[in-house]
């Protein structure tokens, strides 16, 4: 069984005021709680492949002694990408459950929501095999990459 080996915080941690957290958040360049921010990060992006998650943490880990950042790793933005397709697709499996569409059809299923989001898509690279292959990738943080999405989204529109 794999084990995100993510140290704890150092106090509990209260955001009151989400509004404030996100500007707050989104005006300073220092990633707060690097200790479980980055783990946790390198985890999503790889959530089958441990040598990678490693490496990928150096690298974050040496940002911090750099003087000038260093260029993104180029699977970043392909992952990032991807990322927004399995989010889709948990989304849509949520939607799924919430909204009890599915139980005269056995109930709501991840090949169910993997159709809908196809069908649906317009993008490049949406296609059922795709998808597929992205969900066996990344089912493990499906949960992580639709909040980290959804919240993206959400500061974005404010």
């Amino acid at each position: 069984m794999r084990v995100m080996n993510i140290p704890p915080f150092p106090r509990k941690i209260e955001i009151p005021d989400l509004e404030n957290f996100f500007r707050t958040r989104l005006s300073t360049t220092v990633v707060m709680w690097p200790d479980q921010a980055l783990p946790l990060l390198c985890y999503m992006c790889f959530p089958n492949d441990e040598a990678a998650r490693d490496d990928l943490l150096r690298t974050l880990w040496s940002w911090q002694d750099a003087l000038q950042p260093p260029a993104v790793p180029d699977k970043l933005g392909r992952i990032q990408a991807d990322w927004l397709k399995v989010a889709d697709v948990f989304h849509t499996y949520c939607d799924l459950i919430g909204g009890r569409h599915q139980e005269r059809r056995g109930g709501p299923s991840i090949g169910k929501a993997i159709t809908l989001a196809s069908t649906n898509a317009k993008n490049w690279g949406t296609g059922k095999s795709r998808l597929w292959m992205l969900w066996t990738a990344y089912k493990d943080v499906a949960h992580l990459v639709t909040a980290a999405t959804l919240i993206t989204a959400e500061v974005r529109n404010r």
